[in-house]
């Protein structure tokens, strides 16, 4: 391990009593950020689950507002280091470099690898659903398809909770373009902070999620997880957060999903990737973006 890997390792890890102190302060910020959000005797759970770039968190933004949402994403920028760790370790779009966000890996019990900054994301996510569930909140969840969406609907029922899943999708082309034009917005603040024109914190670095391209895999993994939603007899919604449509209706959710994401883009998507890579270009150019950030956007507007 070189000088420049032990100090990611070193502001990767955070001590417990550091993070105790982390966890308080999210609770103290749910609360205070959501004064409308009160505990009830009959609490809902919206779990919101898509890929990044689908209108999670958008359409998260415009639900109930007597609820408090909690997404992993949200904890990452909770990390008091990820700025210094992003300058030792930059976010890349479309990169398979190791980011601030996994460069500090270590092995658990079962031999796989585990990045320090997401179990610190992960522990605090817990935490803050935990806090939520046992006080009774409404509580809007958003997260990738995954098994663990599912476990954690399974659990609030448990507690009492009406559940409710949400699945946003759009076309891959514009998933890609969400993608890249969420990492331009990212890789401006940082650039920001460090010439002094914003504070170095966790908001100025870029989006965890810069991967454009979904592996088949993934993609028949997440529609396995919509089918299992729907088997298991949980109101669900698969929408286009950019139109607001419906998309399954009396419609097979996993199959109305999967079509709407491979399906070629319309008159007007066209028109608004068009725009968006228009202007991405023009933030690119602005900010002087490397060779590389330059010829992924072109060959998205090749494509």
């Amino acid at each position: 391990m070189n000088e420049q890997e032990k100090e990611i390792f070193r502001l990767s890890y955070l001590s417990e009593n550091k993070k105790a102190k982390i966890f308080t302060q999210i609770i103290k910020d749910l609360i205070n950020n959501n004064p409308s959000a009160k505990p009830t005797e009959s609490p809902q759970m919206t779990v919101i689950m898509g890929f990044p770039g689908s209108g999670k968190s958008s359409y998260a933004a415009k639900q109930s507002k007597d609820a408090i949402r909690l997404g992993k994403d949200d904890m990452l920028s909770y990390h008091p280091n990820l700025f210094k760790l992003n300058e030792l370790a930059p976010v890349k779009l479309n990169s398979k470099d190791l980011d601030a966000y996994d460069a500090a890996q270590t092995t658990n019990a079962d031999g796989e690898r585990e990045s320090l900054v997401e179990n610190f994301a992960d522990e605090a996510f817990w935490v803050a659903l935990d806090f939520c569930q046992n006080q009774g909140y409404n509580v809007i969840v958003d997260g990738l398809p995954s098994e663990e969406m599912l476990d954690i609907a399974e659990e609030a029922k448990e507690q009492g909770y009406k559940v409710d899943f949400v699945v946003p999708v759009m076309p891959k082309r514009l998933l890609e373009v969400n993608i890249a034009s969420r990492f331009e917005q990212g890789q401006e603040k940082f650039n920001e902070a460090l010439e002094g024109r914003r504070e170095k914190n966790s908001q100025a670095v870029p989006h965890p999620y810069t991967k454009m391209r979904l592996s088949p895999e993934t993609i028949r993994h997440a529609g396995r997880i919509v089918r299992m939603v729907e088997k298991q007899g949980y109101d669900l919604k698969v929408i286009n957060a950019l139109s607001g449509k419906t998309l399954n209706g009396k419609n097979d959710a996993a199959m109305s999903w999967l079509n709407e994401l491979q399906r070629p883009l319309n008159e007007n998507e066209q028109v608004y990737a068009a725009d968006k890579l228009k202007t991405l270009r023009n933030r690119q150019e602005k900010r002087g973006a490397s060779r590389y950030d330059r010829y992924v956007v072109a060959n998205m507007e090749r494509e």
